[in-house]
This record gives structure tokens, sequence and C-alpha cells, in this order.
């Protein structure tokens, strides 16, 4: 109608502006869906890996939770990297970065990343539980909390006892 009244110039300039707003929108659109899709997934992905827990009995609590933790940073990293790649974002500058990251971080954490990874070896090989009486190094007592970082014991000479991780790992259990 607008150009049968002579305003071609206008609906020129209108379809310029929807052929470039489009893509924006249909990506805002898709970003925004996927955002949804990450939450959604995030909780039958939980959902799930509860129901399999409650059929299993070999899954405490501490890897129930450190299995779902890992589950959403996955889902979520999927996501985002999923998104920046439909905002055309280049990536591989972000992957150079973070290679490089991950190098001087590990040397500078050398001690702090071992018994990070001890820790998580000894939560999911469980040589010990909550309430066992053991004996690491000098020390004897009842574990009363396990943690990635370390280990709580109470023993009837002193109240409260934290062996590091790292350290567990280097001593034999008895």
């Amino acid at each position: 109608i607008l150009v049968t009244w002579g305003f071609f110039d206008i609906v020129v300039t209108i379809l310029a502006g929807l052929t470039q707003t489009l893509p924006i929108a249909s990506r805002a659109f898709i970003t925004l869906l996927l955002l949804y899709v990450g939450f959604v997934g995030s909780r039958l992905a939980e959902s799930r890996l509860r129901s399999y827990i409650d059929q299993v009995s070999h899954i405490n609590q501490h890897q129930q939770s450190i299995a779902s933790r890992v589950l959403q940073i996955s889902i979520f990293t999927a996501v985002g990297l999923t998104t920046l790649s439909i905002w055309q974002v280049d990536l591989s500058g972000l992957l150079i970065g973070a290679g490089f990251l991950g190098i001087v971080v590990g040397m500078a954490a050398r001690h702090s990343l071992g018994s990070l990874f001890a820790g998580i070896v000894l939560m999911l090989s469980r040589p010990f539980e909550i309430g066992d009486w053991v004996t690491i190094g000098d020390y004897e007592g009842t574990v009363t909390d396990i943690t990635i970082i370390s280990t709580r014991m109470q023993s009837q000479m002193l109240s409260l006892r934290e062996q590091s991780s790292y350290d567990r790992s280097q001593t034999d259990l008895k």
C-alpha cells in the first residue's frame, strides 16, 4: 500500500531494517531457548541421577553432590559455548587463553591441586566412612567429616584434628 502511495523509499528503509534486526532477534530468541533448555536439562539430569542413586547403595551423599555439580557445569558449559558460537564469537583465542591459564594455574597451585585430586580420589574410593575409627600417621580417632580438601577426626585427646587430603594420600591407613 505504501508503494502505491509513492512511499517506496520508506518501504525500502523498513525492509532493510528488518533484514538487519531479524538475525539479531532470532539469535536472541535462540539464546533464550538454549538457556531454558539448559535449566530444564539440568533439572532432568539431576532427577535421573537421584533416581539412579536411590536404586544403588554404593554412592554416598558426597559422591551424589559431586556428580550433580559436574553435570550442571557440563550442561551450562555446553550451553555457553553454543551461545557464543551462535553469536559468532571467535572461540579460538578463548581456548588458547584457557590452555595457557591452565598451565600457569597448574604450576602455581601444584600442591593445592594435588590435595584436591587426592581428596576426590578418597571420596570416590571411600577407604573409610564418617564414624569409622582410623589411624592416619600419628593421629587416631573417629572420622567426623570428609570433604574434598580435608578429613576431620575427633580423638579422645584432642577435640578436633584436621589432616589435609594430600597428606592422607601419602600415609597408610590402618
